[in-house]
């Protein structure tokens, strides 16, 4: 389950980096299995090996690749993926349990539950890399898993950083709007969400943070990994064996 591709292929934005600019950046998909669970993880690094491993972790509202490799058409530079393997770093981020091309669940993708997908990526990294500790950065409900990661296995964690960090949460507004409706999330752990929702991501506190066009290539992003991860798990369920005189091939079958 894993393919590679040149991220300066035809059509991918070119690399902006401040200190360097290392020509071959290299794009992996890998996947993570947690019991049941399927974890689809993305990779950017550079050709050579032993670069440093630096791992993100999304919020509550997105997945990996439009948190953090989010390609906004006339307007590059908003990846940190791209920006940090230019720099030298091998990037690694993961769609966690119902985000995404992971599996998914009836689970709420809480913050033990993250903890639980980064320690299985963890194995994976170090599968790959060599390397049993990397540097972690999670944004928004992602540092409270990245914290919460840390606290639970140390030995994995070179460094940490966290950005909209929300702690405690006292006197948010956000957090007060969304207490109102507390009693419906906790018995039905599930939003519905749709291109409008991602949209409104941008605008539910406040407006005029970001370019115009940041939020539509968000919004269809995310629309575009959830429609992906229909398609792959379709794939995937309808998998069945044919045989053909000695050789066994298995053939995916669209029904």
């Amino acid at each position: 389950h894993e393919t590679a591709q040149r991220a300066n292929s035809p059509g991918a934005p070119e690399i902006q980096a401040r200190r360097h600019r290392v020509p071959d950046i290299i794009f992996e998909e890998h996947q993570a299995q947690k019991d049941d669970v399927t974890l689809q993880m993305h990779r950017k690094h550079p050709a050579a090996d032993g670069a440093p491993v630096l791992f993100l972790v999304h919020g509550s509202s997105f997945s990996a690749r439009s948190s953090y490799d989010l390609q906004v058409p006339g307007h590059p530079g908003h990846s940190l993926m791209d920006a940090f393997a230019g720099f030298g770093y091998d990037v690694w981020m993961v769609d966690h349990e119902g985000y995404g091309r992971s599996s998914h669940t009836e689970s709420s993708s809480d913050i033990a539950c993250g903890v639980e997908d980064l320690k299985v990526t963890a194995e994976v990294v170090e599968r790959e890399t060599g390397q049993a500790s990397a540097i972690y950065l999670g944004q928004s409900s992602g540092a409270l898993r990245a914290g919460a990661f840390a606290n639970a296995c140390p030995e994995r964690v070179k460094k940490i950083a966290f950005a909209a960090l929300t702690y405690t949460g006292k006197d948010s507004p956000t957090l007060i709007k969304r207490a109102e409706r507390l009693e419906e999330w906790k018995n039905n752990p599930r939003r519905v969400v749709d291109e409008d929702y991602y949209r409104g991501v941008f605008t539910r506190d406040v407006t005029g943070l970001t370019i115009p066009e940041l939020a539509p290539a968000a919004a269809v992003s995310e629309m575009e990994q959830r429609r992906r991860q229909r398609v792959q798990r379709h794939l995937i369920t309808t998998c069945v064996p044919i045989y053909r005189s000695s050789h066994r091939k298995k053939y995916c079958v669209r029904h």
